[in-house]
């Protein structure tokens, strides 16, 4: 019995970890996060992290995060203070957003142009034993992979797909 119920979570995690590893998918996932552009352009969202130990945010009114280790908040360009009421608001907010493209985003890395239109943005859904981006850059060129390390595979003309080796 026990062997058994090993063997379900075993199973369990392994469907989890591999649900976005089928390119057909991924093109269903970008114009989900193309329906949240609104809501991070509204904001002017550059940084978001939110795992379980680190919650990370940057947007027009400052940079914000739970835990001011290096490994937290590398990603952010200013530093960080502690969450205020309207940050965690906003936080919040960004949170439910990306909660409903059931996707599992946890990093959102964006840029805009000057009038606040997001034009680059690295949205990362890691999964298992490695990272996965979705990359949306209108006309890019596509990087150059490293076998087995890094991964780029286009998904349409504005976005790509990285997978990343952990190690």
């Amino acid at each position: 019995m026990k062997t058994l119920c090993l063997l379900t979570v075993c199973l369990l995690l392994c469907s989890a970890c591999g649900h976005r590893d089928d390119p057909k998918i991924w093109a269903a996932d970008v114009v989900k996060i193309e329906s949240i552009f609104p809501a991070l352009e509204e904001k002017g969202v550059r940084v978001f992290r939110n795992n379980d130990w680190c919650k990370a945010f940057e947007y027009t009114k400052g940079s914000y995060t739970n835990e001011f280790d290096d490994n937290c908040i590398y990603l952010l360009n200013a530093k960080p203070r502690p969450f205020d009421p309207a940050a965690t608001q906003s936080f919040l907010e960004v949170s439910e957003v990306l909660q409903a493209t059931d996707i599992g985003i946890t990093i959102i890395k964006a840029k805009y142009n000057s009038s606040g239109e997001l034009i680059f943005g690295e949205f990362d859904f890691g999964s298992g034993f490695s990272r996965r981006y979705y990359v949306y850059s209108p006309g890019y060129t596509l990087p150059t992979d490293i076998p087995d390390e890094l991964v780029h595979t286009p998904i349409n003309l504005d976005w790509y797909h990285i997978w990343m080796d952990w190690n």
